[in-house]
Formats: C-alpha cells, structure tokens, sequence
C-alpha cells in the first residue's frame, strides 16, 4: 500500500523535473547558439572592418551582403534601422563539410551568416551562430570541421573580443 502512495508524489516529480527543465532550456538556448557582441564602432565602421578582416583571413570571403533594412521596408514592414547580414564562406572548409552524403543537409547552415545592426541603445552588435556549440552537438566530422571554422571566425573577430566558447 505504501508503494502506491510512493508512485504519484514520484512522477509528480518527475513532471517538475521535466517542466523546470524546459524552463532553463528556453532561457539558456538562445544564449548558448548564438554570440551578440556590442562592437566599439558605428555600424557602417563595423562592416568596413569586418570586410577587411575577412578579406585578409586565407580562404575566406563574402559570398552575399543583404541590406535587411531595405528588404524589410520594401516587403512593408515597419523600418528596424540599420541592419546587413554578410553570408561568408571558405572554399576548403566547406567542401570538407558537404564532400559527405551524410552532412550535405548540413548546408542550410551555410555560408557562416554573420548580422550587423543597431540596436535600440544607439550602439551596433554583431551576432552570429555559436559554432562551438554547434560542434558539440553534432560531434565526429561536423566537430572537426566547425571547431576549424571556429578558429577563423574568431580570428577575425578579434576586434570584437568574441570567443565561442559554450560558457562565455
């Protein structure tokens, strides 16, 4: 008789468990994906320099630069002020990733897309996916691959100060 007094306090239990996790998750997800850094320069400062520094970076380049502001107020959105996202891309790197049937899916992460924009507080943020995160997930080829496009993107990021590290 016990036991089945035990049974419902049990997966009472368990079901906060699970709920209170779900919680911390939507909170800490967003926070571990994706890097946010407040960059020391304007916006139009920050894509000059970060266009320079991927140009100086072997291998890497900008493969597209969309101007969302424009997009967004010629689709009829309200303005959202300055705001560009660069898609850049390494030959080699991702060649190593796609080069397998198994990762070709992979390339809806692809090219590495970085966002340049001003946020209300006047001042220009960079963010782009964690790639340490993402090669943690994924783990085996995946990590080999974005663990080496996480060295160049912090690279040349330096100006940024960003690290991808999953507990910064």
């Amino acid at each position: 008789m016990k036991l089945l007094g035990i049974v419902p306090l049990v997966l009472l239990a368990f079901l906060l468990g699970v709920v209170g996790a779900s919680f911390a998750a939507k909170e800490a997800l967003p926070h571990l994906m994706f890097k946010e850094v407040r960059s020391p320069h304007d916006h139009d400062h920050t894509l000059e320099v970060i266009r320079a520094r991927v140009a100086a970076q072997p291998g890497w380049r900008i493969t597209a630069e969309i101007d969302q502001q424009a997009a967004i107020l010629a689709g009829g959105g309200a303005d959202v002020g300055p705001y560009r996202i660069l898609k850049i891309c390494n030959g080699a790197h991702a060649a190593r990733m796609l080069g397998s049937d198994d990762r070709r899916y992979f390339g809806v992460m692809m090219p590495v897309s970085v966002a340049v924009y001003e946020r209300a507080d006047g001042h220009t943020y960079v963010s782009l996916v964690n790639g340490s995160a993402l090669s943690k997930i994924f783990g085996g080829d995946y990590d080999e691959v974005l663990q080496a496009v996480r060295h160049d993107m912090e690279e040349i990021f330096r100006f940024l100060h960003l690290s991808f590290d999953i507990l910064d």
